[in-house]
């Protein structure tokens, strides 16, 4: 048996040994019954038989795509086989792109079975979307998880956000679910907190991430007898929280319900909040999350906006927290750093990679108190005053280490840096660098092969390995300044 996501090879219809596959791109797949004309029609017609061919390899699909399917096309399809019942009944998630106009072909894949739903629409007529959300609600009330994105005109913001109101109450089993913040208004913000089960709640500008299949995820709660639904405080089973938006509003209103978000290990967050409301944001993740583990400070539009340390402390009074990322504009000091590498023994990410630089010596706390990171992230500058060679020893070490993530950090000396990090670093080690100067890209690799080669291999071999004239060079470049 094979298991195969069907791209465009038309040979496989005439295989000799039987195909079965469990995940469809169902554009190519009918493109090898027939060519398409470039509005997705086909340019001839389908047999009964081309049809047989493709229900008998997709008979074990869980996981269709579809991507700019006519209407026409789905019509043929279920003309030509009467059982495609059978067909869309093993279905367990579903990707639909396309048209309004076409919206009636997604219906037949709407089935009780299907678990996972992604939408990404082009909507022109308000009815379109009402008579979607009724439809999936009738068909498909058991979703676990539900992501939809419709581009529209803004009049009809309103009528999908309302529609989306009816139909969430409809879907009792969602654990996750993924909107475009234009249509997340608060009445829809406090139906979704008030599903028992929703463990996953992203609310994105544009840019949109796909759903994993439905056979990937794992995570899966019930309520039990003693439970009351109606009883469970808003967003009760919530563990992941993601909001991108312009204005700090859905954070604030979600903060607003005054309720601790007692499971939320997850935090990720972007909005233009002014630096003085990103304190008081802190200090509201701090007391409503007790048992977060992992927050990101996301950038704004590609465009990081200042972020105050005062923020960074409130964030360090939650007890549990592990993972820290920071990508925005932060001005830190060495006296910072040394607070945030002290604050708790088991950091596994501490990521700043767009703070103002700091020399290398900022390095030294983290390789002394957090010998559990994992990545490390700081944006770094040229320093003279890098320890003599022989004297790199800092107290400490990051065993592990995997990834230095120096954003866009210049660098001159890369011999010198290299030895340095090899005093604090192992050998399953990389740098990261958003610098795309092709002088300091491949300085920042110098550096990662001389931590690496520096770690695995004696004082001796250390130094046939560097070419001498570099190293002299790079000594002469440094007395010149």
């Amino acid at each position: 048996m094979y298991t195969t996501i069907v791209r465009v090879c038309r040979t496989w219809f005439t295989h000799s040994t039987p195909l079965i596959w469990d995940t469809v791109e169902f554009h190519d797949a009918i493109r090898m019954l027939s060519p398409l004309d470039d509005d997705g029609t086909f340019q001839q017609p389908l047999n009964s038989q081309s049809w047989d061919r493709f229900f008998l390899y997709s008979k074990h699909v869980c996981f269709l795509k579809c991507f700019a399917i006519k209407y026409t096309t789905i019509e043929q399809m279920i003309h030509s086989q009467p059982s495609m019942h059978l067909f869309t009944s093993k279905l367990k998630s579903l990707r639909w792109r396309g048209k309004g106009e076409d919206i009636e072909g997604l219906f037949p894949f709407l089935t009780s079975a299907l678990k996972t739903l992604d939408l990404l629409l082009l909507v022109e007529q308000e009815r379109t979307a009402d008579v979607l959300f009724k439809t999936i609600a009738l068909r498909s009330p058991f979703l676990n998880a539900f992501q939809m994105n419709i581009s529209s005109s803004v009049e009809n913001y309103t009528t999908i956000s309302s529609a989306l109101c009816e139909l969430m109450p409809c879907l009792s089993q969602l654990i996750s679910v993924i909107l475009p913040v234009r249509f997340m208004t608060p009445e829809l913000l406090r139906i979704v907190s008030q599903h028992p089960n929703v463990g996953t709640l992203k609310i994105f500008k544009q840019k949109i991430q796909h759903l994993a299949p439905y056979h990937q995820k794992t995570f899966k709660r019930k309520i039990t007898s003693e439970e009351n639904p109606n009883d469970l405080s808003p967003f009760h089973a919530l563990k992941t929280l993601h909001i991108f938006e312009e204005k700090n509003l859905l954070l604030s209103q979600v903060f607003e319900l005054r309720v601790p978000l007692s499971k939320l290990v997850n935090l990720v967050f972007s909005s233009e909040a002014e630096p003085l409301q990103m304190i008081a944001l802190m200090e509201l993740v701090h007391i409503l999350c007790p048992s977060l583990q992992e927050i990101k400070i996301d950038n704004f539009k590609n465009k990081p906006g200042c972020f105050p340390w005062q923020a960074v402390l409130e964030l360090l009074k939650s007890p549990y927290l592990r993972v820290l990322k920071v990508h925005r504009k932060i001005e830190m000091t060495l006296d910072n750093i040394t607070t945030l590498a002290t604050s708790r023994p088991f950091w596994t990410v501490i990521d700043f990679p767009v703070m103002e630089a700091l020399s290398y010596q900022a390095l030294i706390p983290f390789a002394q108190h957090c010998p559990k990171l994992r990545l490390l992230g700081l944006r770094l500058k040229e320093d003279k005053k890098l320890p003599a060679p022989g004297t790199y020893e800092t107290g400490g070490r990051l065993p592990l280490l995997l990834t230095l993530n120096v954003g866009r950090s210049k660098i001159t000396f890369p011999v010198q840096v290299g030895k340095f990090l090899s005093s604090i670093c192992g050998t399953a080690f990389s740098i990261k660098t958003s610098n795309r100067n092709k002088k300091y890209f491949s300085s920042w690799k110098t550096v990662e092969e001389i931590v690496r080669l520096t770690n695995t291999t004696d004082q001796d071999e250390y130094y046939k390995e560097i070419p001498i004239s570099e190293y002299f060079d790079s000594e002469r470049e440094e007395d010149s300044q």
